[in-house]
């Protein structure tokens, strides 16, 4: 709404119609609004929109592991798991000729303070049975016996995950089903630690 400063014939700030009141250099001056507003979509504007999206997505589609992992360390820089996410994986996201790619084996899916269990190759036995054999700590730091260690499973063909059920840190072994539906689709696997108060690993990337 306008406000008229010396009457009706005076000077006015704000908007009238498609006209705009407002003082400059000591002077009332009006200009009519621009018709459309510039958006130039320039190659790299679309490019960044496009791999934007994707990082989205992708975070979406993560959610369940990502709630998990990356919780408390949102939550210690005021952000959401999901922008906390974003944040750290940039450089996992590009566009390659025309087409958007994600790096999976370097993406974080974890990410925190506590000590990342050392993993060993997993196994996949009939059924899509996953099984891997882990020591408490992948560095000389002390790691707390009964922090839960998960396996975090994603398929992109099918944008679907599947979280293991937690074993303690203690335990050395960690396993889950992969669902029938991702039988010869692409898969990755991630590991990481996590304790009772939220806090986390990050993630390692498994190759299966």
């Amino acid at each position: 709404m306008a406000k008229f400063n010396d009457g009706i014939l005076g000077g006015f700030t704000g908007r009238v119609g498609n006209v705009i009141g407002y003082r400059r250099n000591g002077k009332w001056v009006m200009r009519a609004l621009p018709q459309k507003v510039k958006n130039p979509r320039t190659d790299k504007q679309t490019e960044h929109r496009e791999i934007f999206k994707l990082m989205i997505q992708t975070a979406t589609m993560l959610h369940e592991g990502i709630h998990i992992g990356m919780r408390d360390a949102a939550r210690v820089e005021g952000i959401t798991a999901r922008n906390l996410f974003v944040k750290i994986n940039k450089q996992c996201f590009s566009l390659v000729d025309g087409a958007l790619e994600t790096d999976y084996d370097s993406l974080l899916v974890s990410y925190g303070p506590l000590p990342e269990p050392l993993f060993g190759h997993p196994e996949v036995s009939a059924g899509g049975v996953v099984a891997v054999n882990f020591t408490p700590s992948a560095d000389d730091r002390p790691a707390i016996g009964s922090d839960y260690v998960y396996l975090f499973a994603v398929c992109p063909d099918k944008a679907e995950t599947a979280l293991s059920l937690p074993v303690l840190r203690a335990s050395g072994t960690a396993g889950m089903t992969l669902p029938a539906q991702w039988d010869s689709h692409a898969v990755h696997l991630y590991g990481f630690a996590a304790n009772h108060d939220g806090q986390a690993s990050p993630s390692v990337h498994l190759a299966l």
